[in-house]
Order: C-alpha cells, then structure tokens, then sequence
C-alpha cells in the first residue's frame, strides 16, 4: 500500500475548539494518506517565567505540563479510535511556536496542522499568534483550520 501526499503530519493541539477542528482535519488527512500522525501539545511554560521563582508560576507551570500531558493522551485516543493506527502523541513545555516547527523539522513532516487562534487587536499585536509564527517559519506546508 503506497502513501498520500503526506506521508507525516504534525498536529498542534491545545484543546481549544480550532483545535479541536485542526485534530479533526489532521487525522482525516492521515487517514486518506495512510500517513503517520504526530500530535503535539504545548504548555506554555516560557510566557510565565517572566513573574520569577515564586509560587504562582510554579503552580501554573506544573499544572500547564499536566493538562498538555492530559490532552496529548485523550487527542492520541481519538485517533487511534479513528483508525490512525500509526499516530503519536506528545506533551511538551516551552514556547508553542518554536516547539511546533522543531518537532515538525526533527519528525520530517510534510504538513503541520494547527488552528485558527481568532485573537484580535492589541492583544494579537502584544501576545502574537502561534498558527501566524508557524506559517511565517514552517519549511514545509502549513494548515491553518477555522
């Protein structure tokens, strides 16, 4: 049995409901390519370490590591239980972006799937966008989902 077009697909998942919709797309595509699927889930660690050593972003950080480890575990369930038998799924901390397009490099992917993020004005302009940061970087084919 030959392969699709994509042959290794990275998925970027935070749980969000584009996320949820770029899941979807990511294991449909495996599935009509016969190609292996990688889900990525970041916690954002890095965004808080600017508030110091105390306990807040401690808290914060360790609670963040255990929900993307949460996610990663029930997003490779859903596609397993889809049929993408050749799926992956990893919690990871640090910055979303940056993480994304290593894993994707380091996995050789040929498609990297994330959804829409739909923030707007100032906050789009202070916090950036991680779908916007992987497009602008990615050195192969992106797939935005709304």
């Amino acid at each position: 049995m030959t392969k699709g077009i994509f042959e290794r697909i990275l998925v970027g998942y935070d749980g969000s409901e584009n996320g949820a919709r770029a899941l979807r797309k990511g294991i449909e595509l495996a599935k009509q390519s016969r190609g292996e699927l990688r889900i990525v889930v970041v916690a954002d660690t890095v965004a808080y370490e600017a508030y110091g050593s105390g306990g807040m972003h401690k808290t914060y950080n360790a609670q963040a590591k255990t929900n993307a480890a949460s996610l990663a575990s029930a997003a490779l369930e859903t596609a397993k239980a889809a049929g993408v038998a050749d799926s992956y799924a990893s919690g990871e901390e640090g910055q979303p972006a940056d993480l994304i397009l290593t894993l994707a490099t380091e996995y050789k992917s040929d498609l990297i799937v994330v959804g829409r993020r739909g923030m707007r004005g100032l906050v789009r302009f202070l916090m950036g966008s991680v779908s916007t940061a992987v497009i602008n970087h990615a050195k192969c084919d992106v797939l935005i989902v709304k």
